[in-house]
């Protein structure tokens, strides 16, 4: 005589699996509909993006070769050790790549990091690169070095005349 095998998992462990469930689907809606903090503003508020606007004596220059060379040369000393000489990463995230942390890619987003840092960032980076003697010019110039190597960067910056 041929012995039947009970395939069903035990109750206690279906049970646990059913709760688990309900309250993962409980908290989703919870937070979403209660709490109404979206994963994008998050990280505004983690990289501290709504924290700057501009300013009248905020100097965005003109994207030239001559502004991209300095940007280049600001780039290497400030950003590099983290960054990588090839930005493409290091202690900190590939910056020539499409993977932006909030998309979409602009050169005021990219601005506006550096400007302020992210501290609660994993790793935390300091506003300006931890220069406190950077400018808003200098800070262009390095945005203007970064978005003529990434093509995925939009060029949304309105120079002085």
């Amino acid at each position: 005589m041929q012995q039947k095998h009970d395939n069903r998992l035990p109750g206690w462990i279906t049970f646990t699996a059913s709760l688990i469930m309900i309250f993962g689907i409980i908290y989703g809606i919870y937070q979403s509909v209660f709490l109404n903090v979206s994963t994008p503003l998050k990280y505004k508020q983690e990289a501290n993006l709504y924290l700057i606007s501009a300013k009248q004596d905020m100097i965005i220059p003109q994207r030239t070769v001559q502004a991209i060379e300095a940007g280049q040369k600001l780039y290497s000393q400030v950003c590099s050790a983290c960054h990588g000489v090839d930005l493409k990463g290091g202690v900190g995230p590939n910056l020539i790549d499409n993977e932006w942390r909030n998309p979409p890619a602009k050169e005021s987003h990219l601005f506006k990091l550096i400007w302020n840092g992210i501290p609660n960032g994993k790793p935390p980076m300091p506003a300006k690169g931890g220069r406190t003697d950077l400018n808003s010019e200098q800070i262009w110039q390095i945005v203007y070095y970064i978005s003529s190597l990434n093509l995925n960067i939009e060029k949304d910056s309105k120079p002085n005349q």
